[in-house]
């Protein structure tokens, strides 16, 4: 659909549950002592990641676990208007103060769990040689670029910030194809609605037929930090914030192209 100088792409991953069942129990978490949901609202970039962790963390606690998976924004919407998320992991630790600035959780227990970066990315038979991003985008003064829709993904505020820092967001306003959220981004390229795309590189790692022609300098923008937050309370929702800082929640983030969260990261 055509707004202005835009392409809206409607794709996006909302309210879709994924129900992991547990079944072992572990010595290091305590087991659940009567069955339970734990429902985890996750930024699509970070969903497949939290998916395979939320797997294991289920079968260690005899816990079952239901993720749904969209934009920081739409999840962070939804929750507002009431919807039953015990967990919220966003993309930018603004939609955590946005529900905060609401009422709908505290200060506390809010932790940052992992990083990214922002990449130019292509189809791998494109992506032949890396070079600088600016360069990258505007040597093709006709193509496209899909990138997040800024009002609506972090990915596209944090790409926007971008293209103002290296003064080139006038020249390629034109070329710019707004999608919804992180995925919607990747599904754009990969259908070839558009030759480039700006991507997390957690993203661009995680296809095979996606490759990185330029990394943008993380100077340019915010840093990207993932943040996970309790939204009610309960001892297996605590350990669960408390497993996504530990070994093997980490091992499983870096995998997939995350980089490590500190207590610093993101402080704004």
């Amino acid at each position: 659909m055509f707004i202005g100088n835009r392409i809206i792409v409607a794709l996006t991953f909302f309210l879709a549950p994924i129900l992991t069942p547990g079944a072992a129990t572990s010595a290091s978490l305590e087991p659940a002592k009567e069955t339970k949901v734990l429902t985890i609202f996750a930024a699509s970039s970070v969903g497949p990641a939290i998916e395979e962790i939320a797997d294991g963390f289920g079968r260690q606690t005899n816990l079952k676990v239901r993720i749904s998976i969209a934009s920081s924004a739409a999840l962070a919407r939804q929750i507002e208007k009431g919807a039953p998320a015990d967990i919220f992991i966003s993309a930018d630790r603004r939609w955590i103060r946005y529900l905060q600035d609401r009422g709908r959780l505290s200060d506390r227990n809010v932790s940052p769990v992992a990083t990214n970066r922002l990449v130019v990315a292509a189809l791998v038979e494109r992506a032949t040689t890396e070079q600088g991003a600016a360069r990258a985008l505007l040597e093709h003064p006709d193509a496209w670029i899909a990138i997040g829709d800024p009002a609506l993904s972090p990915l596209g505020a944090y790409t926007m910030e971008a293209l103002r820092a290296m003064k080139i967001e006038a020249q390629l306003s034109r070329r710019l194809a707004f999608a919804a959220d992180a995925r919607a981004t990747m599904a754009f390229l990969q259908t070839g609605g558009a030759p480039l795309a700006i991507l997390y590189e957690s993203d661009a790692r995680s296809v095979h037929d996606l490759g990185i022609v330029a990394r943008l300098d993380p100077s340019l923008h915010r840093p990207i930090v993932y943040f996970a937050a309790a939204i009610s309370d309960g001892g297996q929702i605590l350990a669960f914030l408390d497993h996504l800082t530990r070994p093997a929640a980490q091992r499983v983030l870096a995998a997939r192209g995350f980089g490590p969260a500190t207590a610093e990261s993101g402080q704004e």
